[in-house]
């Protein structure tokens, strides 16, 4: 059961698994910046194929199997998950291209726009209704969109695309009555025929050992790369409250940013600045008002 009370032991693992996996996540273009000379696809289609098996190892050395074969009896679930599975691989794919093409700075962003994306996706699908302080929140980061298409004639797909992505797969985990542990690795497992199946048909550019040895290294431990945040995070969840780990969402974005700007040496025109400040007030203004409810408990 999640908590809120800072003095219990359960809230204070549970905040530091969660900042465990934001500063991992944080960190994770320096690993996959490794792979600059791979194909974006070839990356991903082995992250997918070697996420399965590694949750799965973690499940069995868990003792949770009986979750997974129950879950698995029902194909209303495995549907579900087969969906989710799909859509958080492409939120996959977007996030590896944008790294490997050097424009990690739109990534960050991407992950800065997730929480505004959620309360509008909680608004659409789930009738939830936004309080005033919300809605600035929308606007304010809207102008700043805005401010980037008028000024630059540039859209901020790449970012729009990891935070709807990922916004989608949150709203479609919400609604499949699985536990999160065995959701995520049957999630992961249905994808790994996929990523066999287009190994073998693409035999000459997907398969290991196009490369070297080092490459290779990269491409297998993309699987626990993956998993070791997500069972962090999963941990966390099952011990705070999604408010409470919001507060220290930013760690991640914030972290790709700094690497972007002082370790990869993208550059940042002043529209594009004018457009980052515009979502920093509107996370601000979001922060704010998630303190205020917290405190109101």
């Amino acid at each position: 059961m999640a908590s809120n009370d800072q003095h219990n032991p359960e809230y204070r693992l549970g905040m530091s698994l969660a900042l465990f996996a934001y500063i991992w996540w944080g960190f994770a273009p320096i690993f996959w910046h490794q792979l600059y000379h791979v194909d974006a696809l070839h990356a991903v289609v082995n992250r997918m194929l070697w996420s399965g098996p590694t949750l799965l190892l973690v499940v069995l050395l868990g003792g949770k199997w009986p979750l997974i074969r129950r879950a698995a009896s029902q194909p209303n679930i495995l549907a579900m998950l087969l969906l989710s599975g799909l859509v958080v691989t492409f939120n996959w794919g977007v996030y590896v291209w944008g790294v490997l093409q050097g424009n990690i700075k739109e990534v960050s962003l991407g992950y800065y726009l997730l929480p505004l994306f959620n309360v509008l996706m909680g608004f659409v699908a789930f009738k939830e209704r936004p309080n005033p302080a919300q809605w600035m929140a929308i606007s304010v980061a809207s102008i700043g969109i805005v401010v980037m298409l008028a000024k630059q004639g540039y859209f901020p797909w790449l970012a729009i695309a990891i935070a709807a992505s990922f916004c989608i797969y949150g709203a479609l985990r919400k609604i499949t009555p699985v536990d999160a542990t065995a959701g995520n690795t049957i999630e992961s497992l249905l994808l790994v025929p996929l990523a066999i199946g287009w190994m073998l048909i693409n035999q000459s550019s997907a398969s290991l050992g196009q490369f070297d040895t080092r490459t290779d290294i990269f491409l297998v431990l993309s699987g626990a790369f993956t998993v070791i945040p997500l069972i962090c995070y999963i941990g966390a969840t099952q011990r705070v409250t999604l408010t409470s780990m919001s507060l220290i969402f930013y760690i991640g974005p914030s972290m790709q940013m700094l690497l972007a700007l002082f370790i990869y040496g993208e550059s940042v025109s002043t529209d594009e600045w004018i457009a980052f400040s515009c979502i920093a007030i509107a996370l601000v203004i979001h922060t704010v008002d998630l303190l205020r409810k917290l405190r109101s408990k």
